[in-house]
């Protein structure tokens, strides 16, 4: 009997659930898109709606739904599982997966007095002319108030805390969820006279609070703390918002803070995300790659932090593979102050103006340094080879050494020497890092064995194995599958699971055959199998053959190889040539 999770499986369109995430286009039966996995220029990753499943030959990534949601929101199974159960409208059972009831119960109690925060916050928001006068000097309009959900925090120790209480909200809960807290007196608002931004996951639910201080106060800004809703190193303020931007550009733009994040917005600059007040973090970086982005564009305030978080962010970056730009801001601005001041195009100009961060970490260098001297030359030098030699290609690495070579004493002198010496300089310091690095796992050698029977022998098994399941080839396939000779012991294995289960071919579809089998592993190792030929060329019957007729003489061949050594070593020398000479005539 099918489970809830077979008929979420089925009730599930996996391609609309893509869809979400990335363009596809129509190729034949399937669907292709850019791979939201790993940087591409050409489309290798496809839906293939005959099995509900993705697959991406580029990076090797496939899957069900349950696997891509969980890859692209970086979520576990089951959560995955819960929320394409709702959107499949199946009913899972409140013991389901590893939370409990309790567990699940506590985090809707926390959402819930976030979500009566919210309405409470914008609903004191409209009563404050105080607060909707300096959101308007502030240059924020009406419509970004209602995209951001903007609200007021009262100065009031008790305004949100009866309104808790007579929506029935549980107290403890809005206390674990940081909307209130506790003192020797009892509990009380724990923001007051301030503008609230709420902060959402990456679906769009509000899951904390954001506080800017009205006035004077301190801290200017107050977050909510950490709690199971809201973690700030895996969060980024208005991602939902800019997924769409986001997709279609490949890029992002990373600011610091909320404000800085709605000024861009208002600057038409809607691909824009902030870090809360943190520094980027890994979680940050792999969430950018499950959004398909190719350029991160770092937009912090233009002094000494904004210059060293911009520094971190990029080695974070660089060791994802992300290409980073630096939006020069003029000194002392944050993208707030200067779209104020200065308007949209302004910052739009910026962003495009943006240059590689080698490139511009060279020029920051440059303009600290004492330049008139040989010294203060050798020690920009000194400071810009760690950045250059974070730069994977060669010919961008040359690049930046042409752009820091007139910085070289010698330059003036002779140009091509002193470029050719920081080349020897950039190397003798790659070398200098490299020799701390790990020597090779010692997996290597069980990798090669696992790849030892060649391409071709492996690309034969799995066309015999792809064309047993696809309808169209199954029953010419079935019996040259029985009879084949498999060299992996993996595929051999997959060929006797088949024949076991079922000893004819079945006149199943591909997707309830799939479905039969109860080995996961095997289901999801045979579907990746055909999908190749699904999305590529069903084989025909002579090429099927043909796969059989190679697996036979490799075989041959290798039991050649075994009868020369036994020739060579045993006493049996003339049964073993007799052998030898039928083999051969096999391999012919």
């Amino acid at each position: 009997m099918a489970g809830p999770l077979d008929e979420i499986r089925a009730k599930i369109d996996l391609a609309e659930i893509v869809s979400g995430y990335l363009r596809l286009q129509r190729a034949g039966k399937n669907l292709k898109g850019l791979c939201p996995f790993h940087n591409e220029k050409t489309p290798s990753f496809f839906v293939i709606p005959d099995l509900n499943r993705f697959k991406c030959f580029g990076c090797g990534e496939s899957g069900d739904a349950f696997a891509f949601l969980m890859r692209m929101e970086g979520i576990g199974f089951a959560d995955a599982a819960r929320r394409l159960a709702a959107k499949a409208g199946v009913q899972l059972a409140d013991n389901a997966f590893e939370k409990s009831a309790t567990e699940r119960s506590r985090l809707a109690g926390l959402q819930r007095a976030v979500q009566f925060a919210n309405y409470y916050f914008r609903n004191s928001l409209a009563q404050s002319e105080t607060a909707r006068a300096y959101l308007q000097n502030r240059g924020i309009d009406e419509a970004t108030i209602e995209k951001f959900q903007i609200g007021f925090a009262p100065d009031s120790w008790d305004g949100l805390l009866n309104y808790l209480k007579r929506n029935e909200v549980r107290l403890e809960e809005a206390e674990h969820a940081g909307v209130i807290d506790s003192g020797q007196r009892g509990l009380y608002d724990k923001f007051r006279n301030r503008i609230m931004f709420p902060i959402w996951d990456a679906t769009g639910q509000p899951i904390a609070f954001g506080g800017r201080a009205l006035g004077d106060g301190e801290p200017k800004y107050l977050n909510s703390p950490e709690s199971p809703l809201f973690e700030k190193r895996k969060t980024l303020y208005g991602l939902h918002l800019a997924r769409s931007a986001i997709f279609k550009s490949r890029s992002v733009i990373v600011v610091e803070g909320y404000v800085d994040l709605i000024a861009l917005h208002q600057a038409g600059v809607e691909n824009a995300v902030a870090t809360l007040g943190t520094a980027l973090t890994e979680e940050h970086a792999q969430r950018f790659q499950r959004l398909q982005v190719e350029r991160v564009y770092l937009a912090y305030d233009a002094d000494e932090a904004g210059s060293r978080a911009t520094e971190r962010a990029f080695e974070l970056l660089n060791a994802t593979n992300l290409a980073t730009y630096v939006v020069a801001l003029p000194a002392g601005q944050d993208p707030d102050g200067l779209y104020r001041s200065e308007g949209s195009n302004r910052m739009q100009r910026l962003i495009k103006e943006a240059e590689r961060y080698p490139s511009y970490a060279i020029k920051a260098l440059a303009a600290k340094a004492d330049l008139r001297s040989d010294d203060g030359r050798a020690r920009l030098i000194a400071a810009a080879l760690p950045v250059l030699a974070q730069v994977r290609s060669n010919s961008e690495r040359d690049a930046y050494v042409e752009q820091l070579a007139p910085y070289a004493p010698t330059f003036k002198i002779n140009p091509k020497a002193a470029a050719d010496s920081l080349r020897q300089d950039l190397a003798a310091y790659i070398r200098s890092q490299r020799k701390g690095a790990k020597p090779a796992s010692a997996e290597a050698p069980t990798r090669r064995v696992a790849t030892a029977f060649g391409p071709a022998i492996l690309k034969s098994e799995q066309t015999i194995l792809a064309a047993a399941l696809l309808p169209s080839t199954r029953s010419k396939a079935w019996s040259i599958m029985a009879s084949a000779l498999f060299h992996s012991p993996e595929n051999a294995r997959l060929a006797r699971l088949l024949l076991d289960q079922w000893p004819t071919p079945p006149s199943y579809s591909l997707s309830d055959m799939l479905a039969e089998l109860q080995d996961e592993p095997a289901r999801h190792a045979l579907a990746d199998i055909v999908s190749q030929a699904v999305v590529f060329t069903e084989p025909s019957e002579t090429e099927l053959k043909d796969c059989a007729a190679y697996l036979r003489k490799k075989t041959a061949k290798s039991k050649a190889a075994v009868l020369l050594r036994t020739i060579a070593e045993s006493e049996r020398k003339d049964e073993a040539w007799s052998e030898f000479i039928e083999l051969t005539k096999k391999v012919e």
